[in-house]
């Protein structure tokens, strides 16, 4: 993250204002009509999307070191993954983490409390546990 000398235009309240004016200024110009190869006049709008089709579609001859064509790539994979970002949404992206529990056995309250100091946890902020135990025999 860039952070600002206090007073710049760009500090944190405006870095938002900043990328709006941006996108709306991206959206305004892509608006705009060009005329394609054939001079009919489109917006750009269309021209991006239409080369970005053809890039994913396009087949482009390979060639072997004597000059001969030996195959044909089949698209830009960039090109296909954008179009499927965008029709269907990135995929989500899963994080698995790998956990290992144990079980322990303690024998008396004094080897809990111990186990809970070398944690670094504060019991004598705890209630005392013998009181949750009288609470649940008479509920």
């Amino acid at each position: 993250m860039t952070t600002f000398k206090k007073g710049n235009k760009l500090g944190k309240g405006t870095q938002r204002q900043f990328r709006r004016d941006i996108t709306l200024e991206l959206v305004s110009q892509l608006n705009e009509f060009a005329k394609d190869e054939n001079g009919v006049s489109r917006s750009k709008l269309h021209l991006v999307v239409r080369n970005l089709v053809d890039r994913a579609v396009e087949h482009v001859p390979v060639f072997d070191k004597d000059g001969h064509e030996i195959g044909v790539e089949k698209g830009d994979m960039q090109a296909i993954i954008h179009i499927f970002d965008r029709l269907e949404g990135k995929p989500r992206q899963t994080l698995e983490a790998k956990t290992e529990t144990t079980i322990r056995e303690y024998r008396s309250l004094e080897d809990v409390m111990s186990e809970l100091i070398e944690r670094g946890l504060d019991v004598t902020r705890l209630p005392p546990p013998m009181r949750i135990i009288e609470y649940k025999k008479k509920h």
